[in-house]
């Protein structure tokens, strides 16, 4: 009996110890969101601007702050994304050891919300939560492994892809913000 008791014991401290399990990557339009880049992504060649490439690049230098690369991408594979993703420009925010933590769609088409929340929606459920506006659209999907905004105006629509680290490094930040700002003084 003391055996059992001490082993079970001794299995639980183990598993209370152990490190959490890291976050799977989710596949999102090809790229690992959440996940590392097998390889440093690439600078487009000038002769690779506004075609399908082969291989995932930066279209001009990113933008570096603490390591972090932000940026413009040219994504291959135009033929096998959804039709409203087929055509659109890409932005990306690579983190220093090369995890995928946010993923920018920019659509040039104003008419394709509801397309877009029917592609998104086949594959992680019902948004969470819509809005509407007098010239805006937009949808939220707030999951365990992605978080999902997404908002069409005149222009297009946006939709950006952020991992769990992510999405929760922006709730820290807001929470800072908005306690920051509870200290302002009211009036000048």
């Amino acid at each position: 009996m003391r055996i059992a008791t001490f082993s079970c014991i001794v299995g639980l401290i183990l598993c209370a110890g152990s490190p959490a399990r890291a976050e799977e990557p989710v596949t999102v339009l090809g790229l690992p969101l959440g996940g590392k880049f097998k390889m440093p992504i690439r600078q487009c060649e000038i002769r690779e601007l506004g075609k399908d490439v082969r291989s995932l690049c930066w279209v001009d230098r990113p933008y570096v702050t603490g390591g972090v690369r932000l940026g413009s991408i040219s994504v291959p594979g135009a033929d096998t994304r959804p039709k409203w993703a087929a055509f659109a420009s890409f932005d990306a925010h690579v983190e220093k050891d090369g995890t995928l933590s946010k993923l920018g769609v920019q659509t040039f088409s104003d008419g394709a919300f509801d397309e877009i929340v029917s592609s998104i929606s086949s594959r992680f459920g019902k948004p969470s939560d819509f809005s509407t506006g007098p010239t805006t659209k937009g949808a939220t999907w707030n999951r365990q492994d992605i978080h999902i905004r997404m908002y069409c105006g005149y222009r297009g629509c946006q939709v950006e892809f952020q991992s769990p680290a992510y999405y929760a490094q922006l709730q820290r930040e807001l929470a800072a913000r908005k306690a920051k700002d509870a200290a302002r003084a009211i009036s000048p």
